[in-house]
């Protein structure tokens, strides 16, 4: 998906660091995706500057191997050297947030999220085959990214939107992308608890104290029986 500068500083809530000249919202100066790793990186893509206390990006000692149309980062000093423009965002994760909720708006076909514990990239391999795209490296290489990310870079022109998501970043990312479809592969409920089921007790408790529950042995509630028996409630 294609961003123009202008575009992109406003739905990031960025500014332009450009020695030269002003931003333009012609097409020419704009950027094909955005790249956050090296990895089958996109000549013409803005590449995102990984900084200090940044799990995301590309170190700033790796640039001169890409051909970036522009720099993102959320500390722009020493950028300009490399002789591209450069867009300052002081807040990351809320720019690349808001950037991927205006990507939501532009694609107008079927949008199908992945998750579950396992069996996301198989599920999503499948898809693949069934819609007939085999898909890319670099398609494959985004998978592996975040949710934003993700639906910065899905093409508009694709049949459908797959993007895999994190079954741990469900709650906060689900709005975010808003799926037609939302595929679960499976769940493990293992550690998961059930709300409203409260574990047996180990001993019988008094019915004294809980008012509500008498001993089935003596159908009374006396704190004095010690009896190993359960407890129920009295049906009237």
């Amino acid at each position: 998906m294609s961003w123009d500068r202008a575009s992109l500083a406003e739905l990031m809530n960025g500014r332009w660091v450009d020695a030269t000249t002003e931003p333009s919202t012609d097409s020419g100066t704009g950027c094909a995706g955005l790249d956050a790793s090296r990895l089958h990186h996109q000549p013409g893509a803005a590449v995102l500057v990984r900084r200090a206390g940044m799990a995301l990006g590309v170190q700033a000692a790796a640039l001169p191997t890409l051909r970036a149309s522009a720099l993102i980062s959320s500390s722009p000093q020493g950028l300009l050297d490399h002789g591209v423009p450069v867009l300052h965002v002081p807040d990351m994760e809320e720019g690349l947030r808001n950037l991927a909720q205006a990507a939501r708006r532009r694609i107008q076909s079927p949008v199908v999220a992945v998750s579950g514990c396992v069996g996301k990239t198989s599920t999503l391999g499948m898809m693949r085959q069934c819609l007939q795209d085999g898909g890319d490296a670099r398609g494959d290489a985004l998978l592996s990214q975040g949710t934003a990310l993700q639906m910065i870079n899905w093409s508009e022109a694709s049949p459908c939107a797959l993007l895999e998501l994190p079954l741990q970043a469900l709650r906060g990312d689900l709005p975010l992308i808003d799926p037609d479809i939302l595929v679960i592969t499976n769940l493990s409920i293992n550690n998961t608890p059930i709300q409203g089921s409260p574990s047996p007790p180990d001993r019988p408790v008094c019915p004294v104290k809980e008012n509500t529950k008498h001993c089935r042995k003596c159908l009374k509630p006396c704190s004095s029986c010690t009896k190993a028996v359960r407890w129920s409630p009295i049906r009237t």
